[in-house]
C-alpha cells in the first residue's frame, strides 16, 4: 500500500492489493446457498436473503499477504514478488458465524469449521462496497 494510503482507516477500494490466483467466482444470487452441516444436530441450508436478514456484525481487519516481502529475499523467490505494499485494512460486515452453528446444534465434540465453495467469508459488505457473488 502506498504511503499516502496510510492516512485512512480503511484503504479505500482502488488501493487495496488484490491477488487472484483463480477466477472470481459468479454464483447466481438467487440460488446460492449456505449449507451447516457435519457435527451439527440440525442441518441448515441459508440462502443470501436469510444470511442478510440476520443480525450483522462489522469488523475493520488488517490484511497483510503472507507473500508479502518476498521480492526482497535472496536468493529471489520465483512467486508473487511483493515487495512491501501488499497489505491494507478492510472493514467487513456481514453475521457472526457462532449463532449459525448454535442454531443448527453444533455437537459438544465438534473440533473444527471447514469452510468449501465459492469463499469461505459469511460477509457481503466490505467497506461500502458489496462483496460480488
Amino acid at each position: 500500500m502506498p504511503a499516502e494510503a496510510m492516512q485512512y482507516d480503511v484503504t479505500p477500494a482502488g488501493r487495496h492489493y488484490l491477488l487472484m490466483h483463480f477466477d472470481i467466482p459468479g454464483p447466481n444470487r438467487d440460488s446460492w446457498k449456505v449449507p451447516i452441516g457435519g457435527a451439527v444436530s440440525d442441518p441448515l441450508t441459508l440462502s443470501m436473503d436469510q444470511l442478510e436478514a440476520l443480525p450483522t456484525h462489522s469488523e475493520i481487519v488488517t490484511m497483510e499477504h503472507a507473500g508479502n516481502g518476498h521480492g526482497l529475499l535472496e536468493p529471489p523467490v520465483r512467486s508473487m514478488p511483493w515487495l512491501k505494499g501488499a497489505v491494507g485494512n478492510a472493514e467487513w460486515t456481514g453475521t457472526p458465524l457462532w449463532p449459525l452453528l448454535a442454531a443448527a446444534g453444533i455437537s459438544d465434540d465438534a473440533v473444527e469449521v471447514v469452510f468449501t465453495g465459492a469463499d469461505s467469508v459469511i460477509s457481503y459488505t466490505t467497506g461500502c462496497v458489496p462483496v460480488p457473488r
